[in-house]
C-alpha cells in the first residue's frame, strides 16, 4: 500500500481525491472540469451542511459575474454524474431559499485503504451496473444508469468590437455540451420462435449504461456482439461488454480516426482518417488489437459498412466540381471501385453515417438528403445492379442511420420526428411500417447491431448551446444572455444589429427559426414562425433596417429579406434549378452577395438590390464555393471554403484551402491554407486576416492568419 496519504473522500461506489483533483468510481477516474470539481470538492467537504447558493458561487467563480444558471447547471450535472445511491435519491440535496447540502455519508481515508477498499469493492461489487452486467443471462435486460459529465462551456468570438459565443462560424464542437454515453439492449423478444414479426413492447426493453466518461464518439459494436469500440483522445479504444476492460489501440503512424467499423468476423477494425466530412479521407484497416495500418480506400467522404462475407464495402463520394454525390462499392480482393447510384446537388447521401448491407448481401440502405423540399429518405439500393427503391417515412423530420435486424427485412433506424429529439424506430421493409422502440426525452444516435440482432449499441447524449457575450478584448468577463436545453442557440448562424442586439438561430420550437436578443432589457423575441423547417444563416444590413436570411419555406432554399422587426418577409432569389445559400450584404446596402449551386457547379453571384443586374464572381468548375462565405467589412472581398476533393493533412488537423476573391472581379483570386479542426472562418475586423477556431481538448482557440491582398 501506498505510504502517501493525500486528502480523499469515500462515498457510495466514489472516492474524490481533492489534491490529485480527480473523482474515482471503481478504479476508474471520471473526467470533471475544474469548476465541476471545485464545486462537488466544496460540498463533499463540508457534508451534511448546508451550503448557500451565494457561497458557492464565489469560491467557485471568484471576482467574476455569473447567473445562478450557471451553479444550477453545475448542480444538474454532478447529479448525474453521481447518479443515485442506496440510502439516498441524490447525493446533493436541494434545500429551498438556503441553498445545496451534500446528504450521502462521507468518510475521510488514506491512500492504502483506498486501494484496499477498491480490492474488495471490486470482488464483491453489487452496484446496479455491475449487477446488470451479471445478471444479464440470455434476455439481454439491463437497467439503465446515470448520464455522464457535460464539459464546460468554451469559447468563441465573433468578429467586431463586441464578442458573441457560440458563433456557428467558430464551430459547433466549441459551443456544443455533449453527453456520449453507450446504450446495451436485448432484442430477443423481437424475434418469436416461429419468426413472427411481433414487437417487444417498449418497457420490455431496458438499456444498460456501458460508458461514464462522456467523451468519446463513433461507437460500433463487433458483429460477434461481445465487444464494441469508440474513439476516445484521439485514439481507438475497445470494451468488453461483459467486463467492461478497455483496451486501447496502439496504430502506428495513425492520424487523425474518424467513424469507426469492425469487420464481419470481428478481428479488424477499419477506420476513417478524418474526424469530420466536409473533406475526403482515407479509410485504414488495423487488427482488432492495434499494430499497423492498411491503406484499403481513398477519396471516402462519409462513413462505410461492409457486405456480409467481407469482400466489398460501400461509401458516399462527393465531386464537388461535378455538383454529384455518388455511392460507391470496393471490391476488397480486387481493389475494383464501381459507382453504384449517385445524386445531382443538392440532392446528396449520408455522410456521417454509414451504407448498411442486408443480411444477404443484397440490398444496401443508406439515407438521402433531399433539399428540394428537405427531406430525409431511405434509397434501398441493389447491390448488383444499382436499381433504387425509395422509403419514404412522413413521420419522420430526420433520418441518421438504419441497422438490419437478421429475421425478415425489418430494419432499427435512430431518426427523429419534427419538434423532437432522435430516438429508435423499427421500420418495415418494404411496407415502411413504423413503430418507436424508445419514447423518453433522451437522444439515441448511431444505432449498430450485433449480427444475431441480440444487442444493439446506441450513443446517448445531450447537444446544447448558449449566447454569450463579452469584450473583443477582455474574454475573461463573459456573461450568458440565452439558457436552456437542446436549444442549440447560434449554431444555425447570428449577427450583430449596430444597435448591439443579436439576431441568432435556435432550435427551441423544434424548427431552425430566427430570434433577437435585445440587450437593452434582456429579452429574446422569435422572428421567424411557422415558415418553413429551417431558417437560418442571418446577416443584417450596415444600416439596420434588414435581416438576410436562407429559407426552405417555398421549397428550396433561396435568399429571403425581412424588416428588422421580423415583417415583411420576401423572397429575394428565386432559383428554380439552383439553390442560393450564405447570404452576404454589402457596406452600402446595395448588393446581395451568395453562393449558387446548381447540379453541375458551386458559383458566388451578386444581385443588385437596386436594379436587375447580377453577376458571377467566380468559374463555373475552376472553384468550388462551400460551406461558408464572408464578407470583409469594407467591402472589397470574399472569403469562401473552396471544397478540392483532395485535401491534406496536418496531424489531426484538416488542411481547408480557403479563397478569396474580390468584388468587383478586379483581381485574380487567392489562396491560403488553414489548419483547423473544423472549418470556421471570418474576416477579422481590420479586413486584412482571417479568423478561426481550433478545438483542444481543454477548450477552444482563436486564431488570426494575415491575408496579403495586394
Amino acid at each position: 500500500m501506498s505510504q502517501q496519504r493525500n486528502k480523499i473522500f469515500a462515498f457510495g461506489g466514489f472516492r474524490l481525491d481533492a489534491d490529485e483533483r480527480v473523482l474515482i468510481r471503481a478504479g476508474e477516474p471520471i473526467p470533471l472540469s475544474p469548476k465541476l470539481f471545485q464545486t462537488l470538492r466544496m460540498l463533499v467537504e463540508r457534508h451534511g451542511h448546508v451550503i448557500s447558493k451565494l457561497e458557492i458561487m464565489d469560491a467557485v467563480w471568484p471576482d467574476l459575474f455569473v447567473e445562478e444558471s450557471n451553479l444550477t447547471q453545475n448542480i444538474y450535472i454532478l447529479r448525474r454524474v453521481l447518479g443515485a445511491d442506496k440510502t439516498v435519491k441524490h447525493f446533493i440535496e436541494n434545500v429551498p431559499r438556503l441553498g445545496y447540502r451534500f446528504v450521502a455519508p462521507v468518510r475521510v481515508v488514506d491512500d492504502g485503504e483506498i486501494i484496499a477498499t477498491r480490492n474488495d469493492e471490486t470482488e464483491n461489487d453489487t452496484s446496479p451496473l455491475q449487477q446488470t452486467v451479471l445478471d444479464r443471462g440470455d434476455n439481454g435486460h439491463a437497467v439503465s444508469a446515470a448520464l455522464p459529465p457535460v464539459p464546460e462551456d468554451r469559447k468563441s468570438i465573433a468578429n467586431g468590437r463586441r464578442t458573441v459565443l457560440s458563433s456557428p462560424w467558430f464551430s459547433v464542437a466549441a459551443i456544443a455540451v455533449l453527453f456520449a454515453a453507450l446504450a446495451f439492449v436485448g432484442f430477443r423478444y423481437f424475434y418469436p420462435s416461429n419468426e413472427e414479426t411481433a414487437f417487444t413492447p417498449i418497457e420490455n426493453v431496458n438499456f444498460q449504461k456501458l460508458t461514464f466518461t462522456g467523451d468519446l464518439t463513433f461507437p460500433v459494436i463487433a458483429p460477434d456482439g461481445n465487444s464494441f469500440a469508440f474513439v476516445r483522445g484521439g485514439r481507438i479504444v475497445v470494451q468488453d461488454i461483459a467486463s467492461g476492460a478497455e483496451m486501447p489501440l496502439s496504430i502506428e503512424g495513425k492520424s487523425a480516426i474518424g467513424i469507426l467499423q469492425f469487420s464481419p468476423d470481428s478481428n479488424s477494425i477499419y477506420y476513417r482518417n478524418r474526424v469530420g466530412f466536409d473533406l475526403a479521407g482515407s479509410v485504414f484497416q488495423v487488427s482488432r488489437f492495434g499494430g499497423i495500418p492498411k491503406l484499403v480506400a481513398e477519396n471516402v467522404w462519409s462513413g462505410f459498412g461492409f457486405a456480409p462475407d467481407g469482400k466489398r464495402m460501400a461509401f458516399g463520394r462527393v465531386r464537388p466540381n461535378e455538383g454529384e454525390s455518388v455511392l460507391i462499392v470496393k471490391n476488397l480482393e480486387t481493389g475494383a471501385e464501381k459507382k453504384l447510384a449517385a445524386l445531382n446537388s443538392p440532392n446528396s447521401f449520408l455522410d456521417n453515417g454509414y451504407p448498411a448491407w442486408s443480411p444477404d448481401g443484397e440490398k444496401i440502405v443508406v439515407v438521402v438528403f433531399k433539399d428540394a423540399p428537405r427531406l430525409n429518405v431511405f434509397f434501398f439500393v441493389d447491390a448488383e445492379t444499382g436499381a433504387v427503391e425509395e422509403i419514404k417515412t412522413p413521420q419522420l423530420w430526420q433520418l441518421e442511420q438504419a441497422a438490419w435486424l437478421p429475421v425478415g427485412q425489418d430494419l432499427i433506424i435512430s431518426a427523429r420526428e419534427r419538434g423532437k429529439s432522435f430516438q429508435l424506430w423499427r421500420l418495415s421493409y418494404p411496407g415502411g411500417g413504423l413503430r418507436k422502440v424508445t419514447n423518453d426525452l433522451n437522444i439515441y444516435r448511431g444505432v449498430s447491431l450485433s449480427v444475431d440482432g441480440q444487442k444493439l449499441l446506441a450513443r446517448q447524449f445531450t447537444l446544447y448551446s448558449h449566447l454569450w457575450t463579452g469584450g473583443r478584448d477582455d474574454l475573461e468577463n463573459l456573461r450568458q444572455r440565452t439558457f436552456g436545453n437542446l436549444s442549440r442557440d447560434g449554431v444555425g448562424g447570428m449577427d450583430w444589429t449596430p444597435n448591439g442586439d443579436i439576431v441568432y438561430v435556435t432550435q427551441i420550437t423544434g424548427d431552425n427559426d430566427l430570434w433577437i436578443y435585445h440587450q437593452a432589457d434582456d429579452s429574446r423575441r422569435q422572428l421567424t414562425k411557422n415558415v418553413g423547417e429551417i431558417n437560418h444563416r442571418p446577416t443584417v444590413s450596415a444600416d439596420g433596417r434588414y435581416i438576410y436570411f436562407n429559407s426552405n419555406r417555398s421549397g428550396a432554399y433561396h435568399v429571403w429579406r425581412m424588416d428588422a422587426s421580423g415583417t415583411n418577409q420576401t423572397q429575394i432569389t428565386f432559383g428554380e434549378k439552383e439553390i442560393e445559400l450564405h447570404p452576404q450584404i454589402s457596406p452600402d446596402g446595395a448588393w446581395l452577395y451568395y453562393i449558387q449551386k446548381t447540379p453541375a457547379a458551386s458559383v458566388i453571384w451578386r444581385k443588385s438590390l437596386t436594379n436587375t443586374q447580377t453577376e458571377a464572381l467566380t468559374e463555373a468548375g475552376k472553384l468550388a464555393p462551400d460551406s461558408f462565405l464572408s464578407l470583409s467589412k469594407d467591402g472589397k472581398f470574399l472569403a469562401f471554403h473552396n471544397a478540392v476533393e483532395k485535401a491534406n493533412e496536418e496531424d489531426t488537423k484538416r488542411i481547408y484551402q480557403i479563397g478569396v476573391v474580390s468584388t468587383d472581379n478586379s483581381a485574380a483570386p487567392k489562396f491560403v491554407n488553414i489548419a483547423a479542426t473544423r472549418l470556421a472562418v471570418r474576416w477579422a475586423s481590420d479586413g486584412a486576416a482571417l479568423d478561426y477556431i481550433e478545438n483542444y481538448p481543454g477548450g477552444a482557440r482563436i486564431w488570426r492568419q494575415a491575408i496579403n491582398l495586394d
